[in-house]
């Protein structure tokens, strides 16, 4: 099972002293997988908010944050993009969970010519 992150970025690995700081957020001695083609790498990964503040090889402080995730065993990465899928009636199943529980943040729907026209309406109807 993969648990899914925001692009990490190299500025954030690591970089700086963590001492004091205070996250909502840690997952903890996941193998990280930052979809630059990189081997993985074991690391905490720190979040606070919406972001991903830190990304650390060295093993961040427990008490840090106000919960912590153990990821030790499993695959850490940024959400995957599926470039080709059927989302005829994404828009109307709550949360889009299928592909949330496959790891996929990002969609492109369409691809075959078969999207609804006007695209404008459809989605207008969508949100009622």
């Amino acid at each position: 099972m993969a648990l899914l992150l925001g692009a990490c970025t190299s500025a954030a690995r690591g970089v700086g002293s963590h001492g004091g700081e205070r996250y909502d957020l840690m997952i903890t001695g996941g193998t990280v997988l930052d979809g630059t083609g990189a081997p993985g790498f074991r690391a905490d990964v720190a979040i606070r908010g919406d972001r991903i503040v830190r990304v650390s090889r060295e093993p961040l402080p427990a008490g840090s944050a106000a919960r912590v995730v153990d990821a030790s065993g499993k695959i850490v990465a940024p959400g995957f993009i599926d470039l080709h899928a059927h989302l005829d009636p994404l828009l109307r199943l709550p949360g889009a969970e299928s592909l949330v529980r496959q790891g996929v943040t990002t969609a492109l729907g369409g691809p075959d010519g078969g999207s609804p026209w006007p695209l404008g309406s459809y989605l207008d109807s969508a949100q009622t």
